[in-house]
């Protein structure tokens, strides 16, 4: 019975044990070939069950995985953790599943050969650094394509030993890593080299020696961009826009420029009514005249606001029936205006040939609409005019006033004597033919 007890015990033990210890490591090796040809160093092995990422592993040698014992200390050996007695285990390379699949068996290294058809092939790009200074970061970034469970790994080298070494876990189809560069990084040319498993890829940045003097976060120095080409002048630098002042202020190599077309502004006082803008281009330093703008004139009564004040017309055109009398069409038709006119009359010219002569305008531009005042009259020889008769208001032609009573008359009375003397000679003749 004691005997019976005891070997009950020590069954009961030996379980409880086996369901503390942890089971005991999975290892498999074995040769990997993808499309028909050995793997390429690099390429990526996981293990899973289910779901579950049981191992992770790298091909070291083409076409060869694994080692045929158990190591933990190596980190080489493809150990699988916590797959347990009899689970099913599916290999895949890379994201391609491989046509392998083992049941677990206990203490055992397990000989296991992948095979995949059209595995994804790993690929990736570094982006261009272009150059950094010493003590910046210096901005890491690339695309990746197939991606894997594995990181980026990531080395920087350069003049003077200088060697930095990261890793980058990718997101989607890319990753970014911030490296560093040392205050006292030596300038000149650097690398960075990029590896995810059997991809690489490399690209050049230039460390240079730029300094940043007016402190307007654009620096100075062979090799620095974007270069500031003024580092005395915080307003000349690449961020600072054009102006008309014979200087190359946004550094593009260019002055008093919009892209490759000269510096051009506005100009003139409004487009209200006649009015337009005009355009001015700079040249040297200095804007030009104000070309084909149209600035603001005297209102005029032709329909158009000539004086750029958003009315049409004001203060110079009246209701026709005001002028002429006729009546207004009804509210339902458009009105109709004529011009108010403002004539400006010179002074009459002297009297010659008899006649007198002035020029007349009107003021307000109504474009000959109403007659204007005469412009030329009768008149009498200088020495018998009356220039203080009054000319008609409408016509302008002065009235015939009658002549002074202390005129010279001798004249006129000789010709009717002798008009008289003459035709009684005519009468007497005529009577003396009669009676012969």
């Amino acid at each position: 019975m004691k005997a019976l007890l005891a070997v009950v015990l020590c069954l009961a033990a030996t379980a409880a044990l086996a369901q503390a210890l942890p089971p005991i490591p999975y290892v498999a090796a074995g040769n990997a070939t993808i499309a028909g040809s050995p793997a390429a160093p690099g390429n990526v092995i996981f293990a899973k069950v289910g779901n579950l990422t049981v191992g992770q592993f790298e091909v070291k040698d083409a076409g060869r995985y694994g080692f045929m014992y158990i190591g933990r200390d190596d980190p080489d050996t493809p150990v699988l953790e916590g797959v347990r007695d009899n689970e099913s285990v599916d290999f895949y390379v890379n994201e391609a599943l491989a046509q392998a699949r083992v049941l677990r068996r206990a203490g055992y290294p397990e000989v296991v050969d992948l095979q995949v058809t059209a595995a994804c092939q790993p690929s990736l790009q570094l982006a261009a650094i272009g150059s950094a200074m010493p003590g910046s970061n210096v901005s890491i970034t690339g695309s990746i394509s197939c991606q894997l469970d594995g990181l980026v790994a990531i080395r920087m080298a350069g003049p003077g030993n200088f060697s930095r070494q990261a890793a980058a876990a990718p997101a989607a189809s890319s990753f970014a890593y911030l490296l560093q560069l040392p205050s006292g990084a030596v300038p000149g040319t650097y690398i960075v080299e990029a590896a995810y498993g059997p991809a690489t890829n490399a690209t050049l940045f230039s460390v240079a020696d730029c300094q940043d003097l007016d402190h307007d976060g654009y620096l100075a120095g062979l090799g620095c961009l974007p270069l500031d080409c003024d580092d005395n002048r915080s307003a000349i630098n690449p961020g600072r826009q054009e102006a008309c002042n014979a200087i190359d202020d946004d550094c593009d190599g260019r002055i008093d420029n919009a892209g490759f077309e000269p510096l051009r502004q506005q100009c003139g006082v409004s487009d209200i009514g006649a009015c337009r803008y005009g355009t001015q281009q700079c040249s040297l330093g200095a804007w030009s005249a104000c070309l084909n703008a149209i600035y603001p004139s005297d209102e005029r009564c032709n329909a158009i606001d000539d004086n750029c004040n958003g009315k049409v017309d004001e203060g110079n055109c009246l209701p026709v029936a005001a002028v002429t009398g006729i009546v207004q069409p009804a509210a339902s038709e458009p009105a109709t205006v004529a011009c108010r006119a403002n004539w400006a009359c010179s002074a009459w010219s002297e009297c010659l040939d008899g006649f007198q002569q002035r020029s007349c305008s009107d003021q307000a531009g109504c474009n000959a609409t109403l007659a204007s005042p005469a412009l030329r009259q009768p008149c009498l020889p200088p020495a018998t005019a009356n220039d203080s008769s009054p000319a008609d208001p409408l016509t302008g032609i002065v009235k015939p006033q009658p002549l002074p009573e202390t005129a010279d008359r001798s004249p006129v009375l000789l010709f009717f004597a002798a008009f008289v003397l003459a035709v009684f000679l005519i009468a007497g003749l005529s009577y003396m033919v009669a009676l012969r």
